[in-house]
């Protein structure tokens, strides 16, 4: 008799460490999808805060120039900034939503070139967060003056040539 009990507090035991280890599986596997796609999503915010960025030259040039903003420039950083709001909304748990929020939406700004360098400085410390070793590699690529490899990448970026590996090699001509 002893046997069948043991054997069935064995199989009890068995089923329950089962049981135990599936939720802890599908536990960590719930945080892993949760903090992938708030990676992914945070990437989004980071690629169109880059783009609003850029655009903010032309809203702090119209300013040193006292000219107003053409309406259709205004119109684009508009339709970016809500669009980063919104993917906000989806990653709200982002470490930088706050700050992001008040840069797109606080009237405390009292110039477009303040507004531009808190942007700048936000989409920095969000870059350095999210890419850090893209970060660190143009870092390492600015560190030396005239950088072939920095030149090249600028030059095909400004230009708009297939690859920045083409630019300055003098097998390609260019």
């Amino acid at each position: 008799m002893d046997g069948i009990w043991q054997a069935i507090l064995g199989f009890i035991s068995g089923v329950v460490v089962a049981w135990v280890s599936a939720l802890i599986a599908h536990s960590l596997q719930v945080m892993r999808e949760h903090r992938n796609r708030l990676r992914q999503q945070e990437f989004e915010i980071y690629m169109m805060l880059l783009e609003l960025n850029g655009l903010y030259f032309w809203y702090t040039a119209s300013e040193v120039h006292r000219e107003p903003v053409k309406p259709e420039l205004r119109a684009k950083a508009r339709d970016i900034s809500w669009r980063i709001l919104d993917k906000l909304r989806q990653a709200d748990e982002m470490e930088d939503g706050d700050e992001l929020i008040h840069v797109l939406l606080s009237e405390d700004f009292e110039s477009a070139v303040k507004r531009s360098d808190a942007m700048e400085a936000l989409t920095k410390r969000i870059g350095e967060r999210i890419n850090p070793r893209y970060n660190a590699k143009i870092k390492e690529l600015r560190a030396y003056p005239n950088n072939p490899e920095l030149l090249g990448f600028l030059c095909a970026a400004a230009f708009g040539i297939g690859t920045a590996a083409w630019v300055g090699n003098p097998r390609h001509g260019l």
